[in-house]
């Protein structure tokens, strides 16, 4: 059953549709939270969630700033990137520009969003490089790829 007391607060997800915020997106709903997903239906996705239980906008997530800020949600998951390695080593420029065009568009929609209680900004262990051992979010970033040299852009 969903929690009743969650149905006016909006989460906005990027990235929706991938592997694991489809489980995110599914976790909100069931919760009773408002859910607003934003992806691009990209390779990896699973359109197959998108049933009329949250809302969904099928964009690049860099061309929505404004529509975040009219959105207003109480709390951001960007979640959104291109994300494979092999394919950002082959097209380093697209990776690094549109996901960190991304990446800028949602810091600057949070910073509009009167109702933001959250960003949560998800990076990946690839902006440390070789991990030899765990790492600490206080350990020098080292990233060896586009993707990760993109991802760490939102870290700093």
């Amino acid at each position: 059953m969903k929690n009743q007391l969650n149905k006016n607060i909006k989460v906005l997800i990027t990235g929706n549709l991938g592997f694991i915020f489809s489980h995110v997106t599914e976790y909100f709903i069931e919760k009773g939270y408002e859910v607003i997903g934003i992806d691009n239906q990209s390779e990896g996705s699973h359109p197959e969630i998108i049933d009329g239980s949250f809302v969904y906008i099928n964009a690049n997530v860099e061309d929505c700033q404004k529509l975040i800020e009219e959105i207003n949600p109480s709390y951001i998951i960007h979640a959104a990137a291109i994300s494979d390695v092999d394919y950002s080593i082959k097209n380093p420029l697209e990776t690094i520009d549109k996901n960190t065009r991304a990446t800028l568009a949602i810091f600057e929609a949070a910073r509009n969003c009167s109702n933001l209680k959250k960003l949560l900004y998800v990076s990946t262990d690839e902006v440390y490089g070789e991990c030899e051992y765990p790492k600490k979010e206080t350990d020098i970033i080292f990233p060896k790829n586009p993707y990760a040299m993109s991802k760490a852009y939102g870290s700093l």
